[in-house]
């Protein structure tokens, strides 16, 4: 999470000395603008595994209200992470998935950005005075960005080599067995 948070005031006052009937001015200005940034990083572990054996729909799922899409703030809404399970689980299946190297990642990036001001002002018509005020003005404002960014990395548990089969893999292994065992079935009848 990036959040950053800005604020700023302008005001500014213009003087005019009654000789010159307003020909000529003195304006005097200030402004402040206060920024404020946090940035926060954490990592979460977890496995489908423990998931489903630990965590009871009816103790987790159904208690949670259905989210929809959040337009205002995405991140708080549906982030549909079902369609990347499915993909990673469909590209698993079928075998071409390499995940040694390069881990299956999905990142999700969420910026919410706000800003508002207000900028008043009152001018004037000089009366004359040696030294009066012609003009002022003023002006406030507020903005507010957030930047949310979720990355899911996705892989298949990892067995006693460096890589796991993959279910394709598995069922042409399981194959080749049976091939070889049905080739020593036969040598053995001969």
């Amino acid at each position: 999470m990036d959040v950053t948070e800005t604020n700023a005031a302008l005001g500014s006052v213009d003087f005019v000395g009654a000789l010159t009937r307003g020909t000529f001015g003195l304006g005097l200005t200030a402004s402040a603008t206060l920024e404020r940034n946090g940035v926060e990083n954490f990592r979460v572990l977890d496995s489908f595994g423990r998931l489903v054996t630990l965590v009871r729909d009816r103790e987790y799922c159904e208690r949670a209200p259905p989210r929809t899409k959040n337009y205002v703030y995405p991140i708080t809404g549906a982030l549909e992470l079902r369609r990347y399970a499915q993909t990673f689980l469909s590209m698993n299946q079928s075998g071409n998935l390499d995940t040694s190297k390069t881990p299956y990642t999905v990142t999700l990036k969420f910026t919410t950005s706000a800003k508002n001001s207000v900028g008043p002002s009152l001018g004037l018509n000089p009366l004359g005075e040696p030294f009066e005020l012609s003009k002022a003005s003023g002006s406030v404002s507020n903005g507010r960005s957030e930047v949310h960014k979720v990355a899911i990395t996705l892989v298949m548990p990892t067995g006693p080599s460096e890589r796991a089969l993959t279910i394709a893999e598995q069922r042409v292994e399981d194959e080749l067995n049976n091939v070889r065992l049905q080739q020593a079935f036969e040598r053995r009848r001969e």
